[in-house]
């Protein structure tokens, strides 16, 4: 669907999508409301059923839209299907559950660089405020954009819903690792670095992200990071883990920063969340490296996936 020239284009919006018509629909109608007609927009619905809604055909014209159907393999897969059909030079990354503001491709695209491959993350916002979960989850996302902030030398990883690459030198890189359900955007920066490539930020460029969160999800989202983290640090050293480490003890610290302005009933209950996050995680992480023991042992159990 959307027009079929194949002349190349200037930057591609890939948004891997997995039955979630509704906020895909949100996603798109915000993306509709500032975009240039040298883009182009790819969805590809990762399994479950394609996305429907009234209004596709208009969208699908307006945003030069693709659509790819592709078996379920995870968020990582669903970008590289989207990266490998990409007719821009540029191409950015957002998710289905994300609201990107007015201007936001312009600016994190301006943000990217050929020649030296330079990357961009933006900036992403709770949409949910009123979500206690949401708060405390987006509160540990800006804790550790903060954390970055103490490193002259730049950063070191953005989320992937708000990250734009040079389309040919991700395509060179290999895009993101498939074998990572979580942490695939802490994997593919670290690679991207050190290929040499650079990273840097785009602040102007904002998405406002609406998690579904409860405690039962809230808990599982945590476990899973954990999990990915376990993968990410398999293939980094005991310096990752030091540096991990070291993060997850100035958390008091920065959580205190962060949320030194709400009132005292709020912060003791992002606390009371930031605890459950802690543990959550930690219970991913050593389930995960369990795992892989028993792999190595044993020959049973997932393979650890490459970086």
């Amino acid at each position: 669907m959307g027009r079929d020239a194949e002349t190349d284009l200037r930057v591609s919006v890939v948004i891997p999508s997995w039955n979630r018509s509704v906020q895909l629909h949100a996603c798109l109608q915000a993306l509709a409301a500032s975009f240039a007609p040298d883009a182009e927009v790819i969805v590809v619905a990762d399994g479950g059923a394609p996305p429907a809604f009234p209004g596709l055909s208009a969208l699908a014209e307006r945003l030069n839209l693709r659509l790819l159907h592709v078996p379920h393999g995870g968020p990582a897969q669903a970008r590289n299907r989207g990266l490998q059909i990409a007719r821009g030079a540029v191409v950015a990354f957002i998710d289905d559950d994300c609201l990107p503001e007015p201007q936001w491709l312009e600016r994190l695209a301006a943000a990217v660089s050929q020649d030296p491959p330079i990357a961009a993350g933006g900036r992403t916002q709770n949409g949910s405020p009123s979500n206690p979960y949401a708060e405390a989850f987006h509160l540990v996302l800006d804790m550790a954009a903060m954390d970055q902030q103490r490193c002259k030398c730049g950063p070191s990883f953005f989320p992937s819903n708000n990250l734009a690459f040079p389309t040919e030198a991700l395509r060179r890189l290999g895009g993101f690792n498939p074998a990572f359900r979580t942490a695939e955007d802490r994997e593919l920066c670290r690679r991207w670095l050190r290929a040499g490539h650079k990273l840097v930020s785009a602040p102007e460029a904002v998405v406002a992200h609406f998690p579904v969160l409860n405690l039962a999800g809230f808990w599982r989202k945590c476990s899973a990071y954990g999990k990915g983290a376990a993968q990410f640090h398999a293939g980094s050293g005991s310096q990752s883990r030091r540096r991990s480490l070291a993060f997850h003890l100035r958390v008091p610290h920065l959580a205190m920063r962060l949320t030194a302005g709400k009132r005292l009933r709020r912060r003791v209950a992002l606390a009371a969340l930031l605890l459950l996050w802690e543990a959550a995680n930690l219970a991913g992480y050593l389930k995960e490296r369990w795992r892989h023991q028993r792999h190595k042992r044993w020959g049973v159990g997932p393979i650890e996936a490459q970086s």
